[in-house]
Protein backbone atom coordinates (compact mmCIF):
# COMPACT_ATOMS: atom_id res chain seq x y z
CA UNK A 1 0.00 0.00 0.00
CA UNK A 2 1.47 3.32 -1.04
CA UNK A 3 2.09 5.82 1.68
CA UNK A 4 1.08 9.46 1.57
CA UNK A 5 4.73 10.47 1.34
CA UNK A 6 5.39 8.27 -1.69
CA UNK A 7 2.25 9.58 -3.45
CA UNK A 8 3.25 13.21 -2.78
CA UNK A 9 6.82 12.47 -3.87
CA UNK A 10 5.66 11.01 -7.18
CA UNK A 11 3.31 13.96 -7.78
CA UNK A 12 6.01 16.52 -6.98
CA UNK A 13 8.53 14.66 -9.16
CA UNK A 14 6.01 14.50 -12.02
CA UNK A 15 5.24 18.23 -11.78
CA UNK A 16 8.93 19.11 -11.55
CA UNK A 17 9.70 16.98 -14.61
CA UNK A 18 6.87 18.65 -16.55
CA UNK A 19 8.08 22.13 -15.54
CA UNK A 20 11.69 21.36 -16.56
CA UNK A 21 10.53 19.91 -19.89
CA UNK A 22 8.36 22.97 -20.57
CA UNK A 23 11.19 25.35 -19.69
CA UNK A 24 13.53 23.48 -22.03
CA UNK A 25 10.97 23.67 -24.86
CA UNK A 26 10.52 27.41 -24.34
CA UNK A 27 14.30 27.88 -24.44
CA UNK A 28 14.56 25.78 -27.61
CA UNK A 29 11.76 27.82 -29.21
CA UNK A 30 13.58 31.06 -28.37
CA UNK A 31 16.80 29.73 -29.90
CA UNK A 32 14.94 28.61 -33.03
CA UNK A 33 13.29 32.03 -33.32
CA UNK A 34 16.69 33.74 -33.00
CA UNK A 35 18.16 31.45 -35.66
CA UNK A 36 15.23 32.20 -38.00
CA UNK A 37 15.68 35.94 -37.38
CA UNK A 38 19.42 35.75 -38.12
CA UNK A 39 18.71 33.81 -41.32
CA UNK A 40 16.20 36.45 -42.46
CA UNK A 41 18.70 39.23 -41.76
CA UNK A 42 21.46 37.40 -43.62
CA UNK A 43 19.12 36.74 -46.54
CA UNK A 44 18.08 40.39 -46.69
CA UNK A 45 21.72 41.51 -46.66
CA UNK A 46 22.59 39.14 -49.48
CA UNK A 47 19.53 40.24 -51.47
CA UNK A 48 20.53 43.89 -50.98
CA UNK A 49 24.08 43.16 -52.14
CA UNK A 50 22.86 41.30 -55.24
CA UNK A 51 20.46 44.13 -56.11
CA UNK A 52 23.19 46.74 -55.60
CA UNK A 53 25.54 44.88 -57.95
CA UNK A 54 22.76 44.42 -60.51
CA UNK A 55 21.90 48.14 -60.43
CA UNK A 56 25.53 49.24 -60.64
CA UNK A 57 25.95 47.58 -64.05
CA UNK A 58 24.09 50.38 -65.82
CA UNK A 59 24.75 53.21 -63.38
CA UNK A 60 27.11 56.08 -64.07
CA UNK A 61 26.67 57.72 -60.65
CA UNK A 62 29.67 55.98 -59.07
CA UNK A 63 31.89 57.05 -61.96
CA UNK A 64 30.65 60.63 -61.58
CA UNK A 65 31.46 60.56 -57.85
CA UNK A 66 34.93 59.16 -58.61
CA UNK A 67 35.60 61.98 -61.07
CA UNK A 68 34.39 64.63 -58.63
CA UNK A 69 36.48 63.24 -55.75
CA UNK A 70 39.52 62.94 -58.01
CA UNK A 71 39.00 66.51 -59.20
CA UNK A 72 38.80 67.88 -55.65
CA UNK A 73 41.89 65.97 -54.56
CA UNK A 74 43.79 67.04 -57.69
CA UNK A 75 42.83 70.68 -57.13
CA UNK A 76 44.59 70.56 -53.76
CA UNK A 77 47.94 70.28 -55.58
CA UNK A 78 47.55 73.34 -57.79
CA UNK A 79 48.70 76.68 -56.48
CA UNK A 80 45.77 78.95 -55.75
CA UNK A 81 43.15 76.22 -55.92
CA UNK A 82 44.22 74.49 -52.69
CA UNK A 83 43.12 77.53 -50.69
CA UNK A 84 39.77 77.54 -52.47
CA UNK A 85 39.28 73.83 -51.73
CA UNK A 86 40.07 74.44 -48.07
CA UNK A 87 37.71 77.44 -47.93
CA UNK A 88 34.99 75.43 -49.65
CA UNK A 89 35.19 72.61 -47.14
CA UNK A 90 35.26 75.12 -44.27
CA UNK A 91 32.07 76.68 -45.61
CA UNK A 92 30.47 73.25 -45.97
CA UNK A 93 31.48 72.30 -42.44
CA UNK A 94 30.40 75.59 -40.86
CA UNK A 95 27.26 76.60 -42.73
CA UNK A 96 25.65 73.73 -44.65
CA UNK A 97 22.74 72.19 -42.71
CA UNK A 98 23.10 68.63 -41.48
CA UNK A 99 20.23 67.34 -43.63
CA UNK A 100 22.12 68.41 -46.77
CA UNK A 101 25.30 66.71 -45.55
CA UNK A 102 23.35 63.54 -44.73
CA UNK A 103 21.64 63.69 -48.13
CA UNK A 104 24.93 63.94 -49.99
CA UNK A 105 26.33 61.18 -47.77
CA UNK A 106 23.35 58.98 -48.56
CA UNK A 107 23.78 59.60 -52.30
CA UNK A 108 27.46 58.75 -51.99
CA UNK A 109 26.64 55.60 -50.04
CA UNK A 110 24.11 54.47 -52.63
CA UNK A 111 26.55 55.13 -55.47
CA UNK A 112 29.22 52.99 -53.83
CA UNK A 113 26.92 50.35 -52.36
CA UNK A 114 27.60 51.23 -48.73
CA UNK A 115 24.60 50.60 -46.49
CA UNK A 116 25.79 52.08 -43.21
CA UNK A 117 27.68 55.26 -44.01
CA UNK A 118 27.35 56.62 -40.48
CA UNK A 119 29.02 53.47 -39.12
CA UNK A 120 31.94 54.05 -41.48
CA UNK A 121 32.56 57.78 -41.05
CA UNK A 122 30.34 58.79 -38.15
CA UNK A 123 27.92 61.69 -38.05
CA UNK A 124 29.02 65.08 -39.38
CA UNK A 125 31.17 67.11 -37.04
CA UNK A 126 29.55 70.22 -35.69
CA UNK A 127 31.51 73.42 -35.93
CA UNK A 128 31.45 76.30 -33.47
CA UNK A 129 29.96 78.49 -36.24
CA UNK A 130 26.85 76.33 -36.68
CA UNK A 131 23.67 77.23 -34.90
Amino acid sequence: MPTLLSILGKEIFSNLTTWITSARRVKEAKVQAEIARAEKIASAEIDWEVEAVRNSRTSWADELWHLWLFGVLTACFFEGSADNVQKGFTIINDYVPDFIIYGVGAAWAVAFGVRKLVDLVGPPRRSAHRN
